[in-house]
């Protein structure tokens, strides 16, 4: 498996970045991220995307209605595990996403009185570690592997006054290795 690509940012990655209907301000978000991370070579050896979870932070300025700047830190908060035969071998292949971070630009479109539409846009950094156990000898090769580079998302925003939730679905980094997708969801509040 290929993990120096190791897939973080929600998210979120993932998914990063706010923007409301608010004028300027600032404001602070906790969320959880559903995500999915798959390589092409699965396929050849019978594994299916693995289902990372993270705990997601941020904080971020809205620069006016429009545009907004965020930072973004994402915790793992699962492994997940998965049996399969490798050349009449069997092992045991684990996955988990320890963590992402990133950086945004927030554009934003406001949506009635209360909303806005966002795009998150930057740069994101994912670790990861992987380990396969042969089952038949319980040899086990563990790594860690980093991957950083380009970020998105695209989601939705309810303020509710101080506070208010938003959704978003997005790739917590782009690359040519594998997929690191996820949906969130979040409360924010501003200060």
């Amino acid at each position: 498996m290929q993990f120096k690509s190791s897939l973080l940012a929600l998210i979120t990655g993932s998914v990063l970045f706010s923007t409301g209907a608010t004028a300027e301000g600032s404001y602070a978000s906790i969320g959880l991220s559903s995500m999915t991370y798959s390589e092409d070579m699965f396929d050849a050896v019978n594994l299916d995307d693995y289902s990372p979870l993270t705990l997601d932070f941020s904080i971020g300025q809205q620069l006016n209605e429009h545009l907004g700047l965020e930072f973004r830190l994402g915790v793992g908060l699962n492994e997940e595990t998965q049996s399969t035969r490798v050349n009449g071998v069997s092992v045991d292949a684990s996955f988990q996403l320890d963590n992402y971070w990133g950086l945004y630009v927030v554009p934003a479109l406001p949506v009635g009185e209360s909303g806005s539409l966002y795009a998150n846009l930057g740069f994101a950094d994912v670790e990861a570690t992987a380990e396969v156990e042969n089952k038949n000898n319980g040899m086990k090769v563990e790594g860690s592997g980093e991957e950083d580079g380009f970020s998105w998302a695209l989601g939705y925003r309810h303020d509710l006054g101080s506070n208010g939730f938003q959704i978003e679905y997005g790739s917590v980094v782009v690359s040519d290795e594998f997929d690191l997708t996820g949906i969130s969801a979040k409360y924010f509040f501003e200060f």
